[in-house]
């Protein structure tokens, strides 16, 4: 099995218990450690210790708005506390050693799919504890982007433009899909056709291969931003929408209630 209670405890760990400390911050009282599956040394999560703030966590990070398709708890959950420790550790060490601190990050994303995706012994029991393939990778995707907005800015910025262009595309490329003005866009009128959006949008995706070993997280960025967008787009509007009348409700003299929040969150105890 991938978890373990400890290092010398090599039994399936207690159920995960978290204190709430705020609407988004959470503490880990109950230590487990995980097995790598490539054979490397074993990882230790610690609980909360309030000396070092070693324990506290996220859950995984993930915008509210997508919380009905990625949820920050669920299966992710032990491989998510076990990525939030390893980042924080790579974080301290920034000031230091910021090129030691960026290899720790990137093992920690992969370390983070790994726990996702172990099948342990291989028992009914161990694969249901597994994420989804699909949904394991656009985790990893997120979490090593957010490495690059942390290390490396400038990559971050490119990556950014690269699959903002495709998200772009991916709709002009629909046949039949309006695009006015833009058929403009292309060089020596590939614009005049969609074939000649899909064909640019081809070439971003062979462009990939230019971010060496992170071209995965250019190329699932590709594939998956043109279907987030919408459910994002309709979310948010849905969530403002549902938000009026609590707004309404808050500014009621005398009415005893919270200002709105716009997304779910747990009460601060």
């Amino acid at each position: 099995m991938p978890f373990w209670t400890s290092e010398q405890n090599h039994s399936y760990p207690p159920n995960v218990t978290l204190e709430v400390i705020s609407p988004t911050l959470f503490r880990l009282l109950t230590p487990f450690t995980y097995m790598p599956l490539d054979g490397s040394a074993p990882v230790d999560v610690l609980a909360y210790d309030p000396r070092t703030q070693v324990g506290v966590t996220d859950l995984a990070s993930v915008p509210p708005l997508l919380w009905g398709l990625l949820p920050s708890y669920g299966r992710q959950l032990r491989a998510a506390l076990l990525h939030d420790q390893l980042c924080a550790a790579a974080d301290v060490l920034k000031l230091e050693d910021r090129k030691q601190s960026y290899l720790d990050r990137r093992r920690a994303d992969g370390l983070f799919l790994m726990a996702m995706r172990d099948p342990g012994d291989r028992s009914p029991a161990e694969a249901s504890a597994r994420v989804p393939w699909a949904r394991s990778w656009i985790f990893w995707t997120a979490v090593s982007f957010g490495r690059y907005w942390g290390w490396r800015k400038f990559r971050a910025l490119l990556m950014s433009v690269q699959v903002v262009a495709g998200v772009a595309l991916s709709y002009l490329a629909i046949p039949g899909f309006p695009r006015g003005p833009l058929v403009h866009w292309l060089p020596w009128k590939l614009g005049t056709h969609w074939y000649g959006f899909l064909l640019a949008l081809a070439v971003l995706f062979a462009a990939c291969v230019l971010w060496w070993r992170d071209w995965l997280v250019a190329f699932i960025g590709l594939i998956v931003a043109p279907v987030m967008l919408p459910v994002l787009t309709v979310t948010f509007v849905a969530s403002r929408l549902l938000g009026v009348p609590d707004w309404f409700a808050s500014k009621v003299p005398g009415a005893c209630e919270p200002d709105p929040n716009w997304g779910p969150r747990l009460k601060k105890r």
